[in-house]
């Protein structure tokens, strides 16, 4: 083994910072899903609209299933999952403290 493989081995902590280099937008989604695999979890955010004539209407009414057009699908590792977890409750708890109310 060389010095330098062992050097390889080591830990280094780096913060990562998101950055807009690449042109992105802000994707608006009402309604998801989560389904889980042994190695990740997969996110399915939606933009569920209401139907808008009549036919449309009648359609949700007799079938009892509304469409919702998928936004973007993210699969995240598992090994994220807790963090974000995390990440959701304290930004959640803030909100509650801050605006003083659950949105449902």
């Amino acid at each position: 083994m060389l010095d330098n493989d062992k050097q390889s081995n080591k830990t280094i902590d780096v913060k990562v910072i998101p950055t807009r280099d690449t042109e992105s937008k802000r994707i608006y989604a009402n309604y998801f899903t989560v389904n889980h695999g042994p190695f990740d979890f997969t996110f399915t955010f939606c933009d569920a609209r209401p139907p808008l004539t009549d036919t449309e209407k009648n359609d949700v009414i007799d079938s009892k299933i509304m469409a919702a057009s998928v936004q973007v699908e993210i699969a995240i590792p598992i090994g994220l999952m807790e963090p974000i977890i995390k990440a959701l409750k304290t930004n959640y708890d803030i909100y509650k403290k801050s605006y003083g109310k659950d949105e449902k």
